[in-house]
């Protein structure tokens, strides 16, 4: 899995994150394009193959969307949720995952999670906020890729 790659060995450089995150990318774009929403990406859910290429795991939370009808389910992890899971608010579906997908790749880049707290409101407040700490060893162009 991503997530023991990352325990074992810690961050990953840039260069290697921005070719997982491209797999990743285009995984979660496969399923979007069949109007499929994951709604627990994770570096948990994220399996690496002998060849260590990323699979995409556990669709359980995963659903069906359509333009126009909004879905409401809390569903995934806290530490990967989306203001609008955490606000209560619907949603598509997709945003969901692209917020998602940020948290994985500051993962990957950092080899921790962007947002923590010690509860779960507390977890909610950062979110919210939107505020996250950009680590010294970032490059100028991973730091724009995930302000944005």
């Amino acid at each position: 899995m991503e997530y023991d790659y990352i325990a074992r060995y810690g961050r990953m450089a840039e260069q290697a994150a921005r070719r997982k995150f491209w797999q990743i990318l285009s995984a979660v774009e496969y399923c979007h394009e069949r109007r499929i929403v994951h709604r627990d990406l994770k570096a948990e859910n994220l399996l690496l193959d002998a060849n260590m290429n990323i699979k995409i795991a556990d669709f359980g939370f995963s659903n069906y969307y359509a333009t126009g009808e909004l879905l409401a389910t809390w569903c995934g992890s806290p530490p990967y949720a989306a203001p609008e899971v955490f606000e209560g608010k619907r949603y598509t579906g997709p945003e969901i995952d692209i917020w998602s997908l940020g948290v994985v790749l500051y993962v990957l880049v950092c080899g921790a999670l962007p947002f923590d707290g010690s509860t779960l409101q507390s977890l909610r407040d950062r979110v919210l906020s939107g505020r996250f700490r950009i680590p010294y060893f970032m490059s100028e162009g991973e730091r724009l890729n995930l302000e944005h």
